[in-house]
């Protein structure tokens, strides 16, 4: 079962913990930041961040040396049914901005 982290909790974080509830999927914690989270629990879980650019940039190294456990935690959901490699690459975007290719080594 998918568990999710909140980072950024306003109003989007709000819409998306109602629609987590209605899925059926636990959202672990919400919080303004990230960093405040345990990391043992991070790595369980997949983030959704709606900080602003300002925390972003303040949070970007932290973000980046964890990056590897979001990776691993798709890879554990990967359905059943799909056969073969599942993910064959990453790219992190806004949602309305230029996406980033992640290599993950």
């Amino acid at each position: 079962m998918i568990k999710v982290i909140l980072s950024g909790y306003g109003k989007m974080g709000h819409m998306v913990e109602q629609e987590l509830i209605k899925r059926g999927i636990e959202l672990v914690e919400a919080s303004e930041d990230i960093r405040s989270t345990n990391p043992d629990i991070t790595k369980q879980c997949v983030g959704i961040d709606f900080t602003t650019p300002d925390a972003f940039r303040a949070n970007y190294r932290f973000l980046a040396e964890n990056f590897k456990a979001v990776y691993d935690q798709l890879n554990r959901v990967k359905p059943a049914a799909v056969k073969g490699t599942y993910m064959k690459n990453i790219t992190v975007a806004t949602t309305m901005g230029p996406g980033v290719k992640v290599v993950v080594e």
